[in-house]
C-alpha cells in the first residue's frame, strides 16, 4: 500500500491531476485490490478526484479492463476478510451480531463487484455458506 500510495503522490502538483497516466492508474487498480474503497483513495493527497477516475474509465479501455479485474480481486480480498472476521467471533450474543452484520455488508460488496462469483444464488454461494462455520450461540443465561 505504501508503494501505491507513493506512486500518486510522486507526482506533486497544484491541485488534482487531470491527465492520464499508467503509473497513476495502477496505484489506484493496487489500492482497490487491498480493499480501499475508490472515495478512500481519491481522498489521498496526489489522486485525481472520482470523477476523473470516471473519465479516464470511459477514455482509455486498457485502463478499464485493469478497473475491472482489479474490482474483482477486491471481491476475493472482501471474501477473505468475512472469513478472518468469522474466525474471530468469541461466543457471545453481541460478538456474533456485530460479526454478522460485518459480513453481510462484504458480502453485498462483494456480490456487486464479482456477480459471477459472489452473488446470492450463484452455485458457488450455494455450495458453501460463509455462516455455515459461525458457532452456536449459548444458551442465554437464566
Amino acid at each position: 500500500m505504501v508503494a501505491a500510495r507513493t506512486a500518486l503522490n510522486a507526482r506533486r502538483i497544484v491541485g488534482r491531476p487531470t491527465d492520464y497516466s499508467r503509473e497513476a492508474a495502477d496505484a489506484i487498480c493496487g489500492l482497490l485490490v487491498e480493499g480501499y474503497s475508490l472515495r478512500a483513495i481519491c481522498a489521498t493527497d496526489g489522486a485525481p478526484d472520482r470523477s476523473t477516475v470516471f473519465r479516464w474509465l470511459a477514455a482509455h479501455p486498457e485502463f478499464r479492463d485493469q478497473y475491472r479485474l482489479a474490482r474483482e480481486l477486491q471481491a476475493d480480498t472482501l471474501a477473505d476478510e468475512c472469513i478472518e472476521i468469522v474466525d474471530g467471533v468469541v461466543a457471545s450474543r453481541l460478538d456474533l451480531e456485530h460479526a454478522c452484520q460485518r459480513v453481510k455488508v462484504r458480502q453485498w460488496q462483494a456480490g456487486r463487484m464479482a456477480l459471477r462469483v459472489y452473488a446470492p444464488g450463484t452455485p458457488a454461494q450455494d455450495r458453501r455458506s460463509l455462516y455455515a462455520s459461525l458457532p452456536a450461540l449459548p444458551p442465554p443465561p437464566p
